[in-house]
């Protein structure tokens, strides 16, 4: 144990010493180091450089790999629209190589279009610019226009901007879209401006194909007047008959027909223009007619379009009416008592006839009777005695709710004479209806009353 205690002391005693001896030496030397290059780099691999002092003492370090220096790439297979190609390159430092696939190109498709027409299909493909190849290996046909029109040709004139649809159609019923398809451009009368398409007149309506169709095509659009209303007859007479309407907003004048029962349909009797635009009614007077007939008549519309054509409105409502009937002669008697006979010619056409009486000529007339058609006499009851009366009759014709007066006849007139009475024992003469009359009642004239000393009753006679 004594002798392992020992060594070791004197062990660290000998390091000691070498330590010490070391560190003098090196107080007393600098390195100098002189570097060579003991492996030399290349393009991927790195190179060793050493650096020795005269001591003896040395170290290293590592040279960075150089790296290739390479040449422009070359194309020994060149890439097409769907296979792929390659390129190479070479280092002209180590003469290594490099090589990378180049991707298929792909196809560069651009579009070709034969636009369709209304009077041939057209058709369209993509062709690739480098290979030349279809896409999907065919032509696309483009079915012809085969249909253009507008949702509506005519309408009728409301005040309002009219903007119908137009519906294009291919020769597979397929629609075309309009803003992709086609545009249209609006006209006015005939012509240009977009905001006249509310009055009646005739209008073009121009089509411009575009994208997959070419050409143009013209449509035609009509507004027509409004159809008139308040059709009425306003005057009537024997041989002419007064008609009446409302304008129709924007119409240039007006067709009047009237029935034909002998043809069976309408015929036009006249045409007339507007004069006034500003005025609310129109008025026309139908002449030659037959008294006491019954007539219908519808009024039409127009418009005159610059080019000439007329633009219908629709037919007004049917209007039945009928003339005066020509007016009777009329004939009044003492019939009896306090009757009155009235008679007169039969008239044709008439419905009926009417009596009005009055007790002054010029004063206010009631109707007393209406007596139906045919019938040429008329007797009135109780007329008081010793009045005069007056009559005058017209005729009258029922035309479906209405009823058409002819003028009054020429007025005549009637005294009712008084008739006298006497009694059985009495002196004096009464007219009828006198209470002195009740036992007994014997009539005498006036002349033979005063001859034989009848004196008047001053009950009865005033």
């Amino acid at each position: 144990m004594k002798k392992a205690l020992y060594l070791l002391v004197i062990l660290i005693l000998n390091i000691l010493l070498a330590f010490t001896a070391h560190a003098d030496k090196s107080e007393t030397h600098a390195h100098t180091y002189i570097s060579s290059i003991t492996t030399e780099p290349t393009c991927i691999k790195e190179g060793i450089i050493t650096y020795t002092c005269e001591c003896g003492n040395s170290y290293t370090e590592t040279i960075p790999a150089k790296g290739h220096k390479w040449e422009n790439w070359e194309f020994f297979s060149l890439p097409t629209c769907t296979e792929e190609g390659a390129k190479v390159r070479y280092c002209w430092e180590c003469f290594g190589e490099e090589k990378e696939v180049v991707p298929a190109t792909g196809h560069n498709f651009e579009k070709e279009v034969e636009p369709a027409t209304t009077k041939a299909d057209g058709k369209f493909f993509s062709r690739c610019t480098d290979c030349f190849t279809l896409e999907g290996g065919k032509e696309v046909i483009i079915p012809k226009i085969e249909s253009i029109k507008l949702s509506t040709e005519v309408c009728t004139y409301n005040g309002k901007l009219r903007k119908p649809s137009v519906i294009v159609k291919d020769s597979n019923g397929k629609k075309l879209v309009e803003g992709t398809d086609f545009v249209r451009v609006y006209g006015g009368f005939d012509a240009g401006n977009t905001a006249d398409m509310k009055n009646p007149g005739r209008y073009l309506i121009k089509i411009k194909f575009r994208g997959n169709y070419k050409g143009e095509y013209t449509l035609i659009f009509k507004i027509k007047p409004r159809k008139v209303s308040g059709l009425e007859a306003f005057e009537q007479y024997n041989n002419s008959i007064g008609l009446i309407w409302n304008q129709s907003a924007g119409a240039t004048g007006y067709r009047i027909y009237q029935y034909s029962s002998s043809k069976g349909k309408y015929i036009k009797i006249d045409s007339i223009k507007v004069q006034d635009s500003n005025d609310e009614t129109k008025i026309y007077h139908v002449k030659n007619l037959k008294a006491g007939t019954t007539y219908k008549f519808k009024i039409r519309p127009y418009t005159k379009a610059k080019n000439g054509e007329t633009i219908w409105g629709d037919y007004s409502s049917v209007l039945t009416t009928a003339t005066k009937t020509a007016t009777p002669t009329l004939k009044v008697t003492t019939a009896s008592g306090s009757k009155a006979k009235l008679s007169w010619n039969n008239v044709s056409g008439e419905s009926g006839y009417q009596v009005y009486y009055s007790t002054s000529k010029n004063g206010t007339y009631k109707k007393m009777s209406n007596v139906s058609a045919n019938k040429t006499s008329y007797t009135t009851e109780k007329l008081t005695a010793g009045k005069t009366y007056y009559f005058k009759i017209r005729t009258y014709k029922k035309v479906g709710d209405s009823t058409v007066y002819g003028d009054f006849s020429d007025i005549k007139s009637v005294k009712i004479p008084v008739i006298y009475y006497v009694t059985k024992s009495g002196k004096k003469y009464h007219i009828d209806g006198c209470r002195s009359l009740s036992k007994s009642k014997i009539q005498i004239s006036y002349s033979n009353a005063v001859a034989r000393g009848y004196t008047p009753c001053s009950s009865c006679i005033k």
